[in-house]
């Protein structure tokens, strides 16, 4: 008597489900794993350990760092006397790279305030939009009861244009939910979580929160501690010190301190030029070899020289710009929610009394869909007023290298 073999097969994984649904047997399906609640505080520090970008500037720098160590080893000396001036090289490289994972971090924060922000912007905008539809529907009812008793001020033709609106709102609505759920899933890259991790926002309102910042003390901290800056300044003393190896060197066509690493690895943004002038940066430039004699090489290595101090100047002038434009901006939106905060009050009072008199009789459809309409562009205005506001917070913090709070004028105890 032979024993039957039996072999399974991987259809077999996906047909059981199947087989046991049709045969009646309990089939028992995996909840969902539950959002999880993060605040602002903790999507940074999260960030700050799972954002890839920021480990892949960290890992530039253990590159670095392992560049120096192989310069500043016994077997470099074999190289040629430039050495000496290749271990200089060596050591403001790592500080650059130093400097980009500084860069990085703030990027990071910035990202994630961003899109933090922008799910609290869209939970207040989805509020709005929500009593907007409310108070559209209640009105229809309104509307509806008073043509079936006869009124001579309501008609069908009035019952045809609240459909409208209330349609309109059902799509605001929607509009307002799917942003939500954008700027939650921008949130979650910008932490650096998977794309299966749900999460939600601990905070539920957007809050304004006026500073009185100084734009010189800014732009005075942003030039200090920027490091974009940073790295352009030492890359101007690194291009200065290839001077001085190419006349330690003796070929015809010699390394440069760019063959062991690449200077063009930051993404330079473009310069616009339209409605707003934004300048881009200089690059810098320095090939892996020069080439020519002792004198050429010399001459070509000062002229590079030059173009990065340019580099440096140039980013030095573009910090002091966007410093100020932030500033700028900061205080434009604080202006604005002040001016739109006394007027939401009125304008929610003013649609009140609206649905009162309509309700009442005494006020045509038109005034009412005005009211109401007023209502909800005022309060949506001030949220989108506040939400700007919050992020120039942010932007400023970035901009200024982190030292946001520094700037703030402190108020007088008197």
């Amino acid at each position: 008597m032979t024993r039957s073999t039996v072999v399974w097969h991987p259809m077999c994984s996906s047909i059981l489900p199947i087989v046991l649904i049709l045969a009646g047997a309990p089939v028992f399906v995996q909840a969902a794993e539950p959002a999880r609640k993060i605040g602002l505080d903790e999507a940074v520090h999260l960030a700050l350990e799972k954002q890839p970008a920021l480990a892949g500037a960290r890992a530039s720098r253990d590159a670095a760092s392992e560049q120096k160590r192989a310069a500043d080893s016994l077997l470099a000396l074999l190289t040629g006397p430039q050495i000496h001036v290749r271990r200089k090289q060596a050591e403001l490289g790592l500080a650059i790279a130093q400097s980009q994972v500084e860069q990085a971090e703030l990027e990071t924060i910035n990202a994630v305030t961003r899109t933090y922000l922008s799910v609290l912007f869209a939970k207040e905008q989805e509020r709005v939009a929500e009593e907007a539809l409310a108070n559209f529907k209640a009105m229809r009812e309104a509307a509806r009861g008073l043509v079936k008793a006869g009124s001579k001020e309501v008609t069908t033709s009035d019952l045809e244009r609240l459909d409208m609106y209330t349609a309109l709102a059902a799509a605001r609505l929607e509009e307002a939910r799917t942003g939500q759920a954008r700027a939650r899933i921008a949130l979650r890259e910008a932490i650096g979580l998977a794309p299966q991790e749900p999460i939600e926002v601990a905070d539920d309102r957007l809050t304004y929160k006026p500073v009185k910042v100084s734009c010189t003390k800014a732009v005075e901290l942003a030039l200090q501690h920027r490091p974009e800056l940073v790295q352009a300044l030492l890359a101007a003393d690194l291009a200065r010190l290839e001077v001085k190896a190419q006349g330690l060197t003796l070929s015809a066509n010699a390394r440069t301190f760019a063959a062991t690493g690449d200077i063009h690895a930051k993404i330079l943004p473009a310069s616009v030029i339209n409605g707003d002038y934004r300048p881009g940066p200089l690059g810098p430039e320095m090939p892996a070899f020069l080439a020519g004699s002792w004198h050429q090489r010399r001459a070509r290595a000062e002229s590079l020289a030059d173009r990065a101090e340019a580099v440096a100047e140039k980013a030095r002038n573009l910090i002091a710009l966007e410093v100020e434009e932030a500033c700028l901006r900061l205080q434009q939106h604080g202006r604005e929610v002040e001016l739109l905060k006394a007027t939401v009050q009125q304008a929610i009072k003013q649609g009140e009394e609206a649905r009162r008199a309509y309700r009442a009789e005494q006020l045509p459809t038109d005034r009412l869909l005005i009211a109401q309409l007023a209502e909800s562009q005022v309060k949506a205005q001030y949220n989108e007023a506040v939400y700007r506001y919050a992020i120039a917070q942010a932007t400023l913090h970035r901009v200024t290298g982190g030292r946001f709070w520094d700037a703030v004028e402190k108020e007088d105890s008197k």
